[in-house]
């Protein structure tokens, strides 16, 4: 109406640029504080702790080889852990153990959305030939 009135173009190209400032400054103000999560934050070396101490202090569990642990969303955590089950625990009671585990895990830290437990056999390889 303005461009109209005033038979140029110039008060819309500035109401464009404006626009365009302004979506720019939104997409950035909601885009900063995700944008860890594009990269899969890791959490903070005190949760994951608590993730490992939770895991260690199950029986079925001889020896916990690793975790960790990624932000998926602002409060969503993917946890994966490789671990070395008691020797003596048959099939049956293993998969009984791991779901256990699985609710510890979500019960003791509620943004744990998923977790990932990779059982490994006492005669796997450490990773430097040995048994």
């Amino acid at each position: 109406l303005l461009s109209h009135q005033l038979r140029s173009g110039r008060p819309d190209a500035i109401a464009s640029l404006l626009i365009g400032l302004l979506l720019a400054a939104t997409a950035f103000g909601l885009g900063r504080p995700l944008s860890d999560f594009l990269a899969g934050k890791s959490l903070p070396p005190e949760l994951l702790e608590q993730i490992r101490a939770v895991i260690a202090s199950d029986k079925a569990i001889e020896e916990v080889l690793s975790v960790q642990a990624v932000y998926t969303g602002p409060e969503e955590v993917i946890v994966a852990a490789k671990v070395r089950p008691a020797p003596q625990l048959t099939a049956e009671e293993l998969s009984r153990a791991m779901d256990n585990l699985d609710h510890a895990l979500r019960k003791a830290s509620p943004f744990v959305a998923d977790v990932y437990i990779d059982v490994t056999s006492h005669y796997a390889s450490d990773g430097d030939g040995h048994a």
